[in-house]
């Protein structure tokens, strides 16, 4: 099953972001059956999903 969850993360550069992710997850150790992607998705991503995929009206 796959779930998605989304972090709303301010203040930080995207090298910065995947540097924090690295560190976060460095000691978790996975199951073979598990996997995991981290996806960056900026404003306008986030205004798309709202529009295509939620079929709301955005508002700024």
């Amino acid at each position: 099953m796959k779930q998605w969850y989304v972090f709303e993360m301010n203040g930080f550069a995207e090298e910065e972001a995947q540097e924090f992710f690295n560190q976060a997850f460095a000691e978790v150790e996975w199951g073979e059956e598990h996997s995991m992607g981290i996806s960056h998705l900026t404003d306008k991503g986030v205004a798309d999903l709202k529009k295509h995929v939620f079929k709301q009206e955005v508002t700024e």
